[in-house]
């Protein structure tokens, strides 16, 4: 299907005809798909700190290294799930493989009350599946537009719309679920945002054209170790390492203080390269540092809305205005 047929889906705005968006079906799916896979994210991101600080009774210190651990192997797993899609599996069965893997998170999340293991590995999974799908829905979106596209732009934007909407209305539909409830309803309402997502997305991949498929397509489908294909392999590779996870997040204060001392080792080699490197990439390097220094101070500040802020809110804001109670 070519990009001139997928831009074809026309909405009118005004009360006359001459202005007019171009929104394609395929960014309508991947609008959908990423607004539910959010949803699910921030949705138990909003509950987390929360429920291990009051249900299971863990220290402010101990909740903040498990949820800090979980993020920080959240945004590191993308690299390894890009590499994957772009040499090997395509971005949409990484989409496929993401998906599974969170939902299967979700699952173990909505039975905390059975054994708190399964909190670790819901976690581990939720972690592992973020980073297997989250770059790689971006960039089938980027795919599936012609390059130098003058609505690609508009694309992108939309998208941006549709994290903001999932996130906002999870934090408040997942919360009121929980309190009402029990956490475990909370968190189950938020697994079932990404089953919609993915169900959609299986469903109506068909709009996607060629776009983000295999670059290696008869080998997706080949069988290698014990009759499966790669997919399944994938797939159970990720439940491997979420269980290698899942012992980390068991002994998080401990791996946090090691990522700090990797965080350090990290800085040195790159400032050793910026050192050694000729004056124009000098230049270039340091310009680099400081955008991604002010990109850190940004989702340092803005993981806080999961964790201090979360904790700060119930203990010192008062939710009640004259006899009506704001939030349970």
């Amino acid at each position: 299907m070519s990009n001139s047929a997928n831009l074809s889906n026309v909405i009118s705005i005004g009360k006359d005809d001459r202005e007019v968006i171009r929104y394609p079906k395929f960014l309508k799916l991947i609008f959908f798909v990423e607004m539910w896979e959010r949803f699910s994210y921030y949705g138990m991101r909003a509950l987390l700190v929360l429920f291990l600080t009051s249900h299971l009774g863990f220290s402010d210190a101990k909740a903040y290294a498990i949820y800090s651990l979980f993020a920080a192997i959240g945004y590191t797993v993308p690299v390894i799930g890009g590499i994957m899609a772009d040499k090997l599996m395509g971005f949409r069965n990484m989409i496929l493989i993401g998906g599974i893997v969170i939902i299967m998170g979700h699952i173990c999340m909505t039975f905390v009350g059975w054994n708190t293991f399964l909190v670790y590995l819901g976690l581990a999974l939720i972690a592992i599946g973020t980073g297997l799908f989250k770059g790689n829905i971006t960039n089938l979106l980027g795919s599936c537009y012609k390059d130098n596209d003058p609505n690609r732009e508009r694309g992108f934007t939309l998208f941006y719309v549709g994290i903001n909407l999932g996130s906002f209305f999870a934090s408040i539909l997942c919360a009121i679920v929980a309190s009402n409830y029990g956490w475990d309803y909370g968190f189950g309402l938020a697994g079932i945002g990404m089953f919609i997502g993915l169900v959609v997305f299986t469903k109506f991949q068909h709009i996607l054209g060629s776009s983000g498929t295999s670059p290696k397509p008869n080998l997706i489908n080949k069988k290698l170790f014990f009759g499966m294909n790669l997919i399944t392999i994938t797939i159970a590779v990720s439940f491997g390492l979420a269980f290698l996870v899942s012992k980390m997040l068991e002994s998080a204060e401990f791996f946090a203080n090691i990522l700090s001392i990797v965080g350090l080792v990290v800085f040195g080699i790159f400032a050793y390269i910026v050192v050694k490197s000729p004056s124009i990439q000098r230049r270039n390097l340091i310009a680099l540092a400081i955008m991604v220094f002010f990109l850190m101070c940004f989702f340092g500040l803005e993981m806080q809305l999961g964790s201090l802020i979360n904790l700060f809110t119930a203990r010192n804001i008062d939710n009640k205005i004259s006899h009506l109670s704001v939030a349970a």
